[in-house]
């Protein structure tokens, strides 16, 4: 099932704001959805050296959250804050 994952930062500077990914309907995790975006140059090059971290439905999670289609996915660096 077609998810929409949502980049920002830097990130989303790099690979654009949104992009659209096949989820199986049971979903996978967020190390899979890492690697499945690795594998794209673009990606690798901007995820290279960087921690970059996740969040389900605007909840921060580790690489063993599964992601279902339909949740917000989104990717970013950590934050800076005053």
């Amino acid at each position: 099932m077609n998810t929409r994952l949502l980049f920002f930062g830097a990130l989303g500077e790099i690979l654009g704001r949104e992009r659209d990914v096949d989820l199986p309907p049971a979903g996978c995790s967020i190390g899979v959805l890492r690697e499945r975006l690795r594998s794209d140059e673009a990606a690798a090059a901007a995820m290279a050296g960087k921690t970059i971290l996740a969040s389900i439905d605007q909840q921060i999670v580790g690489d063993e959250a599964i992601a279902r289609p339909g949740q917000e996915i989104a990717f970013f660096t950590p934050l800076s804050g005053g």
